[in-house]
C-alpha cells in the first residue's frame, strides 16, 4: 500500500500514521466549521464549503508540521 521507500524514513512515528491524523483532525474541524454555518441552503453547497474548509485546514497542518521538523 505504500512505497518501500517510505520505509527507510528514520524515527519512531511511521509518516503515514502523521498524514492519517492529520485527515482525522482536518475532517473533524471541517464537519464542526460547516455545521455551524447555518445560512448553507443545499448539501451540495455544504459539501463543497465541507471540501475547501478540510483543505484549508489540511494545508495548515502541512505547514506547523513542516516547520516543526526544520526547527527541531
Amino acid at each position: 500500500m505504500f512505497s518501500v521507500f517510505a520505509h527507510a524514513a528514520s524515527g519512531r512515528i511511521p509518516w503515514h500514521l502523521y498524514l492519517i491524523g492529520m485527515g482525522i483532525i482536518s475532517t473533524i474541524i471541517a464537519i464542526i466549521i460547516t455545521s455551524r454555518k447555518k445560512n448553507l441552503e443545499n448539501m451540495g453547497i455544504r459539501i463543497l464549503v465541507w471540501g475547501v474548509y478540510f483543505w484549508i485546514v489540511t494545508f495548515i497542518q502541512l505547514i506547523l508540521l513542516s516547520l516543526i521538523y526544520v526547527l527541531v
